[in-house]
């Protein structure tokens, strides 16, 4: 709750190297293009390496944390189920016609298992 938000950002103001997005974020680019500090790349390589860390591991995170708590909600849901125009939405651009007529919570399990996998992919009608 609150106090938990209030805690989180006292961390982030009083050690911003250790829970501050930017300096969280710079290790975790550098780390992934294999250097251990971001002064070793050049600015061409951090920015390559910082488009690949956005795109691929902070990306499938974001979505795997989302659809998570999307599973979590619905399993709050009577029935597991939700009949919606936003729903259908997110069935038709998921699953590509694959599987019609799906509950939410199976939704919510094929598309964490293709974030899994990679291979998740969206559709726009």
């Amino acid at each position: 709750g609150g106090a938990s938000l209030l805690a989180d950002a006292e961390r982030r103001i009083t050690h911003p190297d250790d829970f501050a997005a930017g300096p969280r974020l710079t290790r975790a680019i550098t780390e992934s293009a294999g250097a251990r500090s971001a002064w070793d790349l050049t600015h061409r390589d951090f920015g390559q390496a910082a488009e690949h860390y956005y795109r691929t591991t902070l990306r499938s995170r974001h979505l795997k944390e989302a659809f998570a708590d999307l599973g979590r909600v619905l399993q709050r849901t009577p029935g597991g189920t939700v009949d919606s125009a936003e729903f259908r939405a997110i069935e038709r651009a998921t699953l590509h016609g694959r599987e019609r007529e799906l509950d939410a919570l199976r939704l919510v399990e094929l598309v964490l298992r293709g974030i899994a996998s990679e291979d998740a992919r969206v559709r726009r009608d």
